[in-house]
């Protein structure tokens, strides 16, 4: 049973193979910065922590790929996609909810251009 299990919670050799070694890396050090620093104080603790980080990256990796595609969110989407339909009751609504959304609101300003401004030499 133990043998099962460890197999279960052990990267395979194709799983690790294709991860990036900076991106290993860069897991184990947010992963010691998250939890002690004092990790960093025993002897090869990159390598002690080597297999449970490339697993846990696996599977971060295989929650990202398990997602969704993005869906438009707009008034002419909102016509044509019963998901949008089933959150907001019309279009105004739509407009209401992501206007009050400071995120929202900031990421719109900043897909506008900036006026141009002319210096006079």
């Amino acid at each position: 049973m133990l043998r099962f299990l460890s197999s279960l919670f052990s990267p395979t050799a194709e799983r690790a193979k294709g991860l990036d070694e900076a991106l290993i890396e860069a897991a184990t050090e947010r992963a010691v910065d998250g939890t002690d620093r004092r990790i960093r104080a025993i002897g090869q603790y990159r390598k002690r922590l080597r297999q449970p980080v490339e697993l846990a990256v696996a599977h971060v990796i295989s929650l990202v790929d398990a997602l969704s595609p993005p869906i438009e969110i707009s008034p002419r989407a909102f016509s044509e996609d019963s998901r949008l339909r089933a959150f907001f009751v019309s279009t105004d609504h739509l407009r209401e909810v992501l206007g009050s959304l400071k995120t929202v609101r900031n990421y719109l300003t900043d897909l506008t251009p900036a006026p141009k401004r002319f210096s006079v030499f």
